[in-house]
């Protein structure tokens, strides 16, 4: 029997919160991961917002940019239903609407689409208008080396 918790890193994106401007998550070092899933928990939404992911140099943020085409295949799980990723100016991001209550969302960002030099990633709540009970976290996996437990993607 496999034991999760040496498989895979669980990070906090952020907490159970309402977020009611723009929101950016901590900055993860994705150097050792092949892959992060982003699960995203809600609970009342009355307005939403798209959330998009950036990459940068480093963990600060320097340089930070949206990714084109960051999820795995162009889609997430909006409720373990494929949904097509939303394109704006070459941005592909998830769209948390105000029919979204008590729903979770997860999309898989492949590390090997990261620009090169860029290794770190956060997810982005793009509205400053947004005002929904939110929470996130990331899931990484496919560690490029062995460990126990795997890396700590934040130093």
């Amino acid at each position: 029997m496999q034991d999760l918790a040496q498989e895979v890193r669980f990070q906090q994106a952020f907490p159970p919160q309402v977020v009611s401007s723009v929101l950016a998550t901590d900055y993860l070092n994705m150097e050792n991961y092949a892959k992060a899933t982003l699960v995203i928990e809600t609970g009342a939404v009355t307005v939403g917002s798209k959330v998009s992911i950036r990459n940068a140099t480093a963990a600060g943020g320097s340089g930070a940019v949206a990714l084109a085409d960051p999820f795995v295949g162009g889609q997430y799980y909006k409720d373990y239903v494929v949904t097509s990723a939303t394109s704006s100016t070459s941005i592909d991001y998830l769209v948390i609407g105000n029919s979204d209550d008590s729903t979770t969302f997860v999309a898989t960002v492949d590390a090997s689409k990261l620009t090169a030099g860029f290794p770190f990633i956060s997810a982005y709540v793009a509205s400053s208008a947004c005002n929904a009970y939110l929470s996130a976290t990331w899931v990484l996996h496919g560690a490029r080396y062995q460990g126990d437990p795997p890396p700590s993607p934040t130093t």
